[in-house]
């Protein structure tokens, strides 16, 4: 397996579902996680977890989307 050690993931939508699941392990294999999704509480209950594991991530309170104006 590639080491993660001292790479940078961003993982949108993160809130929920395999997103949450692959910030997680990215941030047990030793990468630095960005985070992002719209519901800020999910997100920071995600962030939370990560501390607990790792002691580091990085907080980013919005999802990514396309809107028609």
């Amino acid at each position: 397996m590639i080491s993660l050690i001292n790479k940078v993931t961003i993982i949108t939508e993160a809130g929920s579902g395999i997103s949450r699941a692959a910030a997680k392990l990215f941030a047990q294999e030793g990468a630095k996680v960005i985070v992002g999704a719209r519901l800020e509480n999910e997100l920071n209950m995600l962030v939370e977890e990560i501390k607990k594991m790792v002691d580091t991530s990085i907080l980013v309170d919005a999802g990514v989307s396309t809107s028609k104006t």
